[in-house]
């Protein structure tokens, strides 16, 4: 593996032209990455916060099915945002926002079912950087 402080000249057109692009999707776990993930947290005991399994690249859709908080769908902000309850199922979305671990979402009241859809980022904990898939001994 290289060294992670220094620089690299490795590039998408490179790891392609040598033919590692299978193990640089491999690396990338981007499979997982796209095929999105939903997360329904099932009857839990009221809470402000959730959290999902996998840290989330984006959030595609988040609704609450069951609580305090009204219920109805939210838009996720990021961890600054100023919460609101939703005004109702099908009219009007409230607000909740992910916390820096892309993994904690926080509601503007107790919620007690919620599903989430979501792309989560690479499950694989192999990402340290493309570098590692290409060194010019390889190049044929």
């Amino acid at each position: 593996m290289s060294d992670p402080t220094t620089t690299s000249a490795t590039t998408l057109k490179t790891i392609v032209d040598v033919g590692l692009y299978h193990s640089a999707f491999d690396e990338l776990d981007i499979g997982t990455m796209l095929a999105g993930t939903e997360y329904d947290t099932g009857t839990i005991t009221g809470t402000t916060s959730i959290t999902l399994p996998y840290e989330a690249a984006a959030v595609q859709s988040c609704r609450v099915v069951s609580g305090v908080a009204t219920v109805g769908v939210y838009q996720v902000s990021d961890s600054n945002a100023t919460l609101s309850a939703a005004l109702g199922a099908n009219t009007s979305p409230g607000v909740c926002k992910i916390a820096t671990d892309r993994k904690t979402l926080t509601f503007y009241a107790n919620v007690t079912r919620v599903v989430v859809r979501y792309l989560p980022m690479c499950t694989s904990g192999k990402v340290t950087g493309l570098g590692s898939l290409y060194s010019p001994a390889t190049k044929g």
